[in-house]
């Protein structure tokens, strides 16, 4: 997958538009267009901001992990990103309810 389609799964995966992108990041609407419709590549700056706000690593941004390798399907990998995007305190509730079932 390239980076454009990657960007374009995350914006969907995410319900956001390149324009809420932007505001939400600061990255300019002009500059995250040429990354999907010119192929054009983020800088250092921008990697960090879009692992910050989609909750992902520079790795599965860049696509440097082998992901058809790894053991998650794709529901699995979605479900980890949500996780990776909730606030702290949402986390933690899912971890604490996890945890009671496993106890179980």
């Amino acid at each position: 997958m390239s980076f454009p389609e990657l960007l374009l799964n995350l914006l969907k995966e995410f319900n956001i538009t390149q324009a809420q992108l932007s505001k939400a990041t600061g990255i300019p609407t002009t500059t995250i267009n040429g990354w999907i419709k010119a192929g054009r590549l983020p800088d250092y700056n921008s990697i960090k901001t879009l692992c910050c706000y989609f909750g992902i690593s520079a790795d599965e941004l860049l696509q440097l992990e082998n992901i058809s390798e790894s053991n998650l399907n794709e529901e699995e990998m979605k479900l980890l990103r949500s996780f990776k995007a909730a606030p702290k305190r949402t986390q933690q509730a899912v971890i604490s309810i996890l945890s009671e079932i496993n106890d179980k």
